[in-house]
């Protein structure tokens, strides 16, 4: 009986570690696999709502988009590098891509200097402020008031009066802080895009009723992703994820699809 006893428990031990054995081999599998694929950097320099929410947890949209495109790819694996953009794009003489951006920011309104995957975000600069009575009525109509923005960001319809002392511009380091900036009423307006005030609208409750969008001002724009034509196969890689239903799922997670859209 003994003899029986022991028999079971080495047969069970036996089955135990041929189960452990499988499992460690698919897991070594599945780095293998992983660390197999070609590295892709994911360049960007919005440190903003809702396209990077925690740099140190990784969480936003271009965080999960890299995600998805590693699970995506057999030949890529993509990660997220947070730089300033003309750092950036000095290194896209090699493979990578540049997010959420548009061609006339980096000066290829021909389209010719870089690939892109055009036209995937719809967005728009507004005017924010705390006065709910403020319009935009041109330029004028801003006179003698305080502007909260980003330091080093330009803003082609306020940048002469405000060189001219006609506008007052304080700098913050990031969008999300002209949104604390407003909120205190420590300026009269702020520049924002509508991605990042429709995110903090969602996810802060008080910037509703405190913040309003001055009226009379819409400048629309598209994000786009620039690709570096060091290499063929990564246009065709982000194009062929884009076809699939996954970007749709990001989109109805992260942002505002009825933003610019024509009645």
């Amino acid at each position: 009986m003994l003899k029986n006893i022991w028999g079971d428990m080495a047969a069970s031990n036996m089955t135990i570690f041929r189960g452990t054995l499988i499992l460690l081999t698919v897991f070594l599998c599945l780095i293998t696999s992983v660390n197999a694929k070609e590295r892709v950097s994911l360049y960007t320099y919005f440190d903003k709502a809702p396209f990077i929410i925690d740099k140190d947890n990784k969480r936003g949209l271009s965080f999960d988009l890299a995600r998805k495109l590693t699970e995506h790819s057999s030949l890529f694996r993509f990660e997220v590098v947070y730089l300033p953009k003309q750092r950036a794009i000095e290194r896209l003489d090699k493979r990578g891509a540049m997010l959420w951006i548009n061609p006339l920011w980096v000066g290829d309104k021909s389209q010719t200097k870089y690939d892109w995957i055009s036209d995937i975000i719809n967005d728009s600069e507004l005017y924010v402020s705390p006065d709910s009575e403020l319009k935009y009525k041109g330029i004028e109509s801003l006179y003698n008031k305080t502007m909260v923005g980003v330091r080093g960001y330009n803003y082609v319809n306020l940048d002469d009066a405000v060189a001219q002392g006609k506008i007052r511009r304080f700098d913050v380091t990031q969008e999300s802080l002209i949104v604390d900036f407003l909120m205190k009423k420590r300026a009269d307006f702020g520049v924002i895009g509508a991605q990042t005030f429709a995110y903090f609208q969602r996810n802060l409750v008080s910037t509703g009723s405190k913040l309003h969008i001055v009226s009379g001002y819409h400048n629309p724009f598209t994000r786009r992703i620039l690709v570096s034509k060091a290499d063929a196969r990564l246009k065709q890689e982000l194009q062929s994820w884009f076809a699939t239903t996954e970007w749709q799922s990001l989109q109805q997670k992260w942002l505002d699809i009825s933003i610019n859209q024509t009645p």
